[in-house]
């Protein structure tokens, strides 16, 4: 299918069919709203919001068991020297299948759950270089991701490698803030937890004190 199809893009938002109204027209109209609002929040107008829910999970789940369309991302990334702001600008290096690209990517936190986010392409040049700058203190990330679409919605389920062994976070993009979440059976079953919003989770954090597994500090 197209979804299928799209599967281990970078934002990628499934538009749902609105419950039947008693004017169609509305309902069309509705769709066509949110859908038009998702690609304003992905390409900046008015600001580019970034609308997510994270969860850590107990333990590794092997996904394909469960979705055999899965895709698998082999993400590296690591941050840049900043003055100590909010301000976050993050460089990630993304391998799928048999293509790779590279993304400057500007965070800076609004709310719970809400960051104001700008991301633009790379090239592989720029990358190197970014990667001789970037800042000694912190740590790289390094992970699998593994996108995957369930009941209309699109996860991220990343297993954490490197320094942060052992962690594994699942995410959702959301399309609006009060979206509600139909989470995967097969991560309830093996343990998960809303983490939204807890730095400790944050990559960013994960880069300065690298998971230690549950009750470290």
């Amino acid at each position: 299918t197209t979804q299928e199809a799209s599967s281990g893009v970078t934002h990628l938002s499934i538009i749902k069919n609105p419950m039947l109204l008693p004017n169609g027209s509305e309902a069309f109209d509705k769709k066509i709203r949110d859908a038009f609002g998702a690609i304003c929040r992905i390409v900046g107008h008015p600001v580019p919001l970034e609308i997510e829910r994270k969860y850590l999970v107990t333990a590794a789940v092997n996904v394909k068991d469960f979705v055999p369309t899965a895709e698998m991302v082999v993400i590296t990334q690591f941050y840049l020297p900043h003055d100590g702001s909010e301000h976050l600008q993050r460089i990630r290096k993304r391998v799928h299948r048999d293509h790779t690209a590279y993304f400057l990517t500007e965070k800076i936190p609004v709310k719970h759950g809400v960051v104001i986010e700008k991301e633009k392409l790379i090239t592989e040049d720029e990358y190197e270089q970014f990667f001789k700058k970037r800042d000694q203190k912190l740590f790289v990330i390094e992970k699998n991701r593994w996108c995957f679409i369930w009941q209309n919605q699109y996860f991220e389920y990343d297993e954490f490698l490197g320094d942060c062994s052992g962690l594994y976070e699942l995410e959702i993009e959301l399309t609006e803030e009060q979206q509600e979440v139909a989470l995967p059976d097969f991560f309830t079953t093996a343990g998960i937890q809303e983490v939204t919003g807890n730095e400790r989770y944050s990559n960013y954090f994960l880069a300065r004190i690298p998971y230690r597994g549950p009750g470290a500090t």
